[in-house]
């Protein structure tokens, strides 16, 4: 495992690699550190530098290795022939190997590294997803003083009993079964507990073992659900505006998005021109219906919808469910925000209409609460 981070400088761990007094890396001495007595796991934590000038003054670039067989470490890192064992000052590490990392040795002055590979070793697939607007919209608020209203970023802490649940679970030596690797597809209290309650809210009865899947979080959910579902040239109708992984995770499955707006209902005479409200967004049936064809695999459906927020009626989710049907098709609902419906609006789960529980991938999240 490779895992590059980036930290700032302002933190206590960075802080106190930066005081340390490094040496230039010419003047490690090279040695051999993979003896017989450290096969199980090793760690190097390599910090850029070069003589005493650090390359990123308002970031510090820490990759971190992890090898489990000595046969790994010692292929990499006879690469680097700078590697030798270190502990670092204030006793925040001890029995860690010290590398300097490869975007160090593109630098330095030293023996210049083997050719390295031309070859592309990235996935096709990958060629159809652009990079996300997102990505760019968050780029941008780094760099301006700018409140970033893209995201929901929490300025407060996670409720206090929660907190202290989590911490007694973790530091009792009388459960350690909470410690273990659980059931792959869930928990088995934590699928019981969400099938009783969706058992209750659908009028369904849910069996917790085969009806429920955890995951992390919704973002993974609906990767499993594009991943399972999509082949290359299946169609995915997705509803515009929506939350932006739909197209990169059909397009990565190999599927083809075809999108179908939301259009503002047009102002009445005399009504109030100036006034729109969620609800006031609504699908044009016809036009939602020529978007389905036989290709199609499925439509995925966001309500309460991000980011309008519109709720989808009753009498909508039963026209969609009779298009499932007639072409054949499933329904996605991404209803992680089921909890957030004001107004004496109500939130109708698509599972449990008539004959749509076994054409319906229900998608929840408990961090929208």
């Amino acid at each position: 495992m490779v895992q590059k981070l980036l930290l700032s400088p302002n933190r206590p761990l960075v802080r106190r690699l930066l005081a340390t007094d490094w040496p230039p890396l010419h003047a490690i001495p090279n040695r051999r550190v993979f003896g017989r007595k450290h096969r199980s796991i090793r760690a190097a934590i390599g910090v850029e530098k070069h003589g005493s000038q650090i390359f990123a003054q308002n970031d510090l670039s820490v990759t971190l290795f992890v090898f489990m067989r000595h046969v790994i470490p010692r292929v990499l890192f006879g690469r680097c022939p700078l590697a030798t064992k270190v502990c670092f000052k204030y006793g925040l590490y001890s029995n860690i190997y010290f590398c300097c990392p490869w975007s160090f040795l593109l630098h330095s002055r030293s023996k210049p590294m083997a050719k390295m590979s031309t070859k592309c070793f990235r996935a096709d697939r990958l060629n159809a997803v652009e990079t996300n607007v997102w990505v760019e919209f968050i780029e941008l608020a780094r760099q301006y003083p700018c409140l970033n209203l893209g995201q929901g970023f929490p300025d407060f802490a996670a409720p206090q009993h929660l907190s202290r649940a989590l911490s007694a679970a973790a530091n009792d030596p009388e459960r350690p079964l909470l410690n273990q690797y659980t059931r792959d597809m869930g928990h088995p209290r934590l699928v019981n507990a969400l099938s009783e309650l969706y058992s209750r809210l659908t009028g369904l009865k849910i069996e917790p073992m085969t009806d429920v899947l955890i995951t992390s979080g919704a973002y993974q959910a609906l990767y499993c659900a594009f991943a399972a579902y999509v082949n290359p040239g299946d169609e995915v109708i997705i509803i515009e505006p929506y939350f932006d992984c739909y197209e990169p995770m059909t397009r990565l499955a190999g599927g083809t998005p075809v999108f179908v707006p939301l259009r503002p209902k047009q102002p009445t005479a005399g009504g109030d021109s100036q006034s729109l409200s969620s609800a006031d967004w609504r699908l044009d049936l016809q036009e939602l219906e020529s978007k389905f064809s036989p290709k199609t695999k499925f439509i995925i459906v966001n309500t309460p919808n991000n980011p309008l927020g519109k709720v989808y009626s009753r009498e909508e989710l039963e026209l969609i469910g009779r298009l499932c049907h007639k072409y054949d098709c499933l329904v996605v609902m991404d209803e992680v925000y089921e909890w957030l419906a004001y107004g004496g609006v109500t939130h109708t789960r698509m599972c449990s209409l008539p004959d749509m529980w076994d054409r319906t991938i229900t998608i929840g999240s408990g961090g929208k609460t």
